[in-house]
Parts: structure tokens; sequence; C-alpha cells
């Protein structure tokens, strides 16, 4: 594909949508997170169908947070910043420095550098020693989301130090601001239930939810970049037509692609057209693939499917493309 058929596809798909499948994804989530609260609230065994409820508003949560991040909510800049923080504050996600991060992944996809992701993740390698490896091995194997727990720290760690944006400024004291509402909001949140005698069936719920939360990401991220090629340092960004290079989609599983993780599988059509709405991606793919017939090679396996097959694989084998880059790194 090139920079003309890029235009002309980005014109056709991604222009003048309706948003009434993101509204009905939103919709649902209230209901469902309403639903979720009275179950928590009566405990026993309807705080484990809770959990259920709770899940499925949190991965929802965590996807439209990416929708917001590429502003393909709303038209709106303030509803997608709005959504993007309800999100973030309900799963623990820090969204300015979330957006900035992930807006820097797709502009400098597959770059050991400076895609913040990437640099992380090979900063990890290149620290491993050997006892390191055989835990980070038996934690892979596990199946414990490791590098979605990483993450995590990482983004509230830039956030805490405003590593993530300008030292000085008008955003700096933006995103002071927003983790001084986080935190403030959590403690009334607290205070609230803590109140009226909920605060530890909640909290007990709500933890074991973020949990599986944290799993379910790391299902549905891993298979996306994983033995994928990466850039070398003095490369310059990929534009995004060339972007099926850094990335892989994964096989489309009825319902669960579309209702569950909003056609996440289609990384690579996501990767070209970043600022395409959900409900978009699968016909981005098709029409990707009159461009790209190769592509549909790479659909062999779903996130489930793979995941069984390389969390049996060792780590190293499976990231191999950051370990190289990493020992290049360590010291002699």
């Amino acid at each position: 594909m090139n920079k003309k058929e890029w235009l002309k596809c980005q014109n056709s798909f991604t222009k003048n949508g309706k948003s009434w499948p993101t509204l009905t994804i939103i919709l649902f989530d209230l209901l469902t997170m309403a639903a979720g609260l009275y179950l928590t609230k009566k405990g026993g065994f309807f705080s484990v169908v809770a959990v259920f409820f709770f899940v499925i508003v949190f991965l929802h949560a965590y996807l439209l947070l990416h929708e917001a991040t590429h502003c393909s909510i709303s038209h709106s800049k303030l509803l997608n910043g709005l959504c993007g923080h309800i999100c973030g504050w309900l799963i623990l996600i820090p969204f300015l420095t979330r957006q900035r991060s992930h807006l820097l992944h797709h502009v400098w996809a597959g770059h050991p550098e400076n895609d913040p992701v990437n640099k992380a993740i090979i900063r990890y390698f290149s620290d491993m020693d050997d006892e390191k490896r055989v835990k980070t091995e038996k934690i892979w194997r596990s199946w414990l989301p490791l590098f979605t727990l990483s993450d995590r720290i990482r983004l509230w760690r830039e956030t805490i130090q405003n590593k993530s944006i300008d030292s000085t400024g008008e955003k700096q004291q933006k995103n002071s601001k927003f983790i001084y509402c986080y935190g403030m909001s959590y403690i009334f949140i607290g205070v609230i239930l803590f109140k009226f005698n909920f605060f530890l069936n909640f909290i007990m719920v709500y933890f074991v939810a973020i949990f599986i939360l944290f799993f379910f990401e790391e299902l549905v991220n891993m298979p996306h970049h994983a033995r994928t090629p990466l850039l070398s340092f003095s490369d310059k960004a990929l534009p995004y037509w060339h972007q099926c290079k850094i990335a892989h989609s994964c096989r489309r599983i009825p319902i669960w692609s579309y209702f569950f993780i909003l056609n996440f599988n289609y990384h690579s059509a996501h990767h070209v057209f970043p600022k395409a709405p959900w409900y978009r991606l699968p016909l981005l793919h098709k029409k990707l693939l009159t461009y790209m017939p190769d592509l549909n090679d790479e659909q062999k396996k779903d996130e489930v499917t793979w995941a069984l097959s390389n969390r049996k694989q060792s780590l190293c084998s499976i990231m191999k493309n950051y370990v190289d880059v990493a020992d290049t790194l360590k010291p002699e």
C-alpha cells in the first residue's frame, strides 16, 4: 500500500461514521455496572457473579480508553477526554500519560528507542541476569500478567514523576491536577463505601476483577507485536501505510471479537488506520487484503490459541526480537 491508496481508504472508511455502536457499548456497560454493584451489595455467591459483570465493564473501559486515546469516541475533543479519564479512573490508568505513550507507540511503531513500550521491554531484558531470567520464565509459564502489571507501574511512575510530559508549563500543571482529582475521588468513594458498610465487599470484588482484567489485557495484546521485526535505532518512523510490517492480527472469534474486545484482534488494520473507530476495522481489514493478500496468512490463530501455544514456550524465544536488541545494550 502506498500513500495515495492509504488516503483513499482513510477518506472512505474513517470519516463521518455513526457512533451508535460505541454508544450501545457504553449504555450496556452502565447497566452492567449497576447490576454488578447491586450483586456486590448482596454478597455471598452474588459477589462471584458481580466479578464477572465487572470484568466485562473493565475490559470495555480499557478498550474505550484506547478509542478515546485516538479521539475515535467522538468528534469532540472534550468528550474523548472525558471518556478517557472516566475509563482510566475506573481501571487505574492515568489517561494523559497513557495517551501520550500510546500515540508515540503508533508514531514510532517498531522503533527500539522512541516507542515507549518497546523501550521499556528492551530495558527489562537488558537488565536481566540468569536469576531474573529463570524467574521471568516461571512467571510467563504461570500465566501471570507480567507485562500488563509492569506497564501499569511504568505509567503511574511516569505520571507521578512528570516524565511523560514537559517538565514545566501548562501540560505539567494539567497533569498534576488530574493526579490530584484521581487521588481525591478514590478517597471520596472509599469513604462513601465505608460509611454504607460496603467497603470490604466492594474492594474484594473490585480487585479480583482488576486482576482478571490484567490477564485479559495481556491475552489480547501479546500476539500483536511478539515475533515482529524491530527497526534500527537510526531508522526513521514508519509511515502508517507500512506499519503492517510491525504488527500482527488475530483470527476473529464470533461474539468475542466484536462484542467483548471490540475488534481489537484487527491490529494491523488499527496500526494502518489508527484513528478509525473499532466498528470500522473489519471493513478496513478487508480493504487491506486487496493490497496485501499475505496479511490473511497471519490470522491462523486467535488470542486464546496463541496463548495456549506460547505460554508453554520460552518467553525469551517468543520475544527474541527484543532480547537481541537488549543484548547489544548490555555492558561487556
